[in-house]
Parts: structure tokens; C-alpha cells; sequence
């Protein structure tokens, strides 16, 4: 990717994204202010973005040099750096300011929406994709994600996953990309959403991403985290199940419902995560 490069999102008024990208500016500059520069000797970054409206929101992002954290992740050479860019954004988002909140509004829409719709979305679904037990389970789960409150405060990318990463060797930087989504919420959400795409590169990835974390940040982990982390990734490998039949990509969608039925067995993730031997 070259930063002289621009990317162009848009959306027509009438439709719900539309919403969150007039959104993205205004993450982005608070993300600039509140977000560490540096962590684990890596700035961190965030592109020049422009949100414009008429008859559409469009959103132009300048490219920032480097290559997705995604591409790290499936050469093996490079998956320990993969490690440590994913535990470095991790840090940055843990460490941020977030004492001030201008996004409630938007996150008590983004958490009390998202998990009651796919809710929905599977009790009337021609094809669900969990059993009976599977699904009371999902429902126990969301419904603690929803009204528990936040004990740790962090922010919250809402999308993040390897490709939203640019790393850039040369200037040691790593790029946030794709902020449309920004809020202050939960800890468990960053990481949840983060490990799905490190467990479907290789699931030993995910498991060592999982005791890095475990590790940096004990105090988070008990039994509300555990459930609260099973919903995230629940919720996320549930739209990446829909999302791959749609496109017919057999491989992610496998991958996708193995994960989903893992969290939703009622297995806590710290045994799917530290009582498997690595592959």
C-alpha cells in the first residue's frame, strides 16, 4: 500500500451505514488524541480522512505505506511478528484516554442492537446454524454482554481484524485503519474480535494470542470476561458463517461455524484456548 494512494467509501442516505460513516472523522481525531503514539517501539497511526455528504456520505482515507497484519499471518516466517503487532494494538487501545466519552450514545446502540439481531436473525432463519442448546446459550451470553457494565473502560475499534492493520517495516509504524465503528466498550470486544482472524490463519496462532493477553492483563480474567469474550467471538464468527455462504467461500465459512458451535458448547474459552496442544 502507498500513501500516495486515496480510498473511497460510500454509502446513500437511506442506508444504516451511512450513519456510521459520517461517524468516522470525528474517531478518527479522537482516536488521534486519546490512542499512545508509540507501543512496543511501533507507532501507531491513523489515516488522513475526509467525509463528505450530498446526495451520498463518502469517506477518502489517504493510504498508509506498509502491508495488512493479515498477510503476516499466513506466512510462517513472519507469525511471531504478527504476534507482537497484534498485542501492540491490543496495548494501544487498553491504554487509551477514555476518561472522556463522546460515543455513549452510539455504543449503547452498537451493543444492544447487534446481539439481539442476530438473535433474531437466527430464531427465524430457514437454516439456523445452532442446535437448541446452542442458542439458549447465545441468548444467556448476549444478554450478559448487554446489561453487565463495563468494569474496564478501553477503546473499542468495532471492526478490528488483521486486515484494518498496516504494518510498515521501514518506519516501524502500524497503521488503525477502518475507525467507523469507534466506541468505548469492552476489552473483551477488541480481543474477541481480533483473535477470530488469528485463530482462522492457524487456531495455535489464536491460543498464543490468547496467553499473551491472558498474561498482560490478569486482573481482566474471570468468569464475566471469559462469557463476555464468548459472546464477541460468537457474534463475529456468526455474520462471518452468513457472510461466507453468501460468497460461497466454503473454506472461511467451515472455519467460521467450527468456532461458532466451540463458544456456544459451553465450554469457558479459557479451556478451548489453554487445554489444546498447539498444533
Amino acid at each position: 500500500m502507498s500513501a500516495d494512494e486515496t480510498f473511497t467509501k460510500q454509502r446513500s442516505l437511506w442506508q444504516p451505514a451511512a450513519w456510521r460513516l459520517l461517524r468516522e472523522g470525528a474517531c478518527v481525531r479522537f482516536a488521534r488524541r486519546v490512542v499512545p503514539p508509540e507501543v512496543r517501539g511501533v507507532r501507531i497511526i491513523f489515516p488522513e480522512t475526509r467525509v463528505a455528504v450530498g446526495g451520498r456520505v463518502s469517506v477518502t482515507s489517504r493510504g498508509l505505506p506498509g502491508q495488512p497484519l493479515l498477510e503476516l499471518l499466513y506466512r510462517p516466517e513472519t507469525r511471531g511478528l504478527a504476534l507482537d503487532l497484534g498485542m501492540a494494538v491490543l496495548e494501544a487501545l487498553h491504554a487509551a484516554d477514555v476518561a472522556r466519552d463522546p460515543f455513549a450514545p452510539f455504543a449503547l446502540v452498537y451493543r444492544g442492537l447487534k446481539g439481539p439481531g442476530i438473535l433474531l436473525e437466527e430464531r427465524f432463519s430457514r437454516a439456523p446454524l445452532l442446535s437448541h442448546s446452542e442458542r439458549r446459550e447465545l441468548r444467556r451470553l448476549v444478554r450478559g454482554y448487554i446489561t453487565h457494565p463495563n468494569r474496564c473502560k478501553v477503546l473499542v475499534h468495532g471492526d478490528l481484524q488483521p486486515s484494518h492493520l498496516i504494518f510498515d517495516p521501514v518506519s516501524a509504524t502500524l497503521g488503525i485503519i477502518d475507525l467507523e465503528a469507534l466506541h468505548v466498550g469492552k476489552p473483551a470486544a477488541n480481543f474477541g474480535q481480533l483473535f477470530t482472524g488469528y485463530h482462522y490463519a492457524n487456531p495455535a496462532l489464536g491460543r498464543e494470542l490468547y496467553r499473551r493477553y491472558r498474561a498482560r492483563y490478569p486482573g481482566l480474567f474471570d468468569r464475566r470476561f471469559d462469557d463476555d469474550l464468548r459472546a464477541a467471538v460468537a457474534l463475529r464468527t456468526y455474520r462471518h458463517v452468513r457472510v461466507a455462504r453468501r460468497r460461497g467461500n466454503i473454506e472461511l465459512e467451515e472455519k467460521a461455524h467450527r468456532l461458532l458451535r466451540g463458544v456456544t458448547a459451553g465450554a469457558s474459552f479459557a479451556e478451548m484456548c489453554l487445554a489444546v496442544e498447539d498444533e
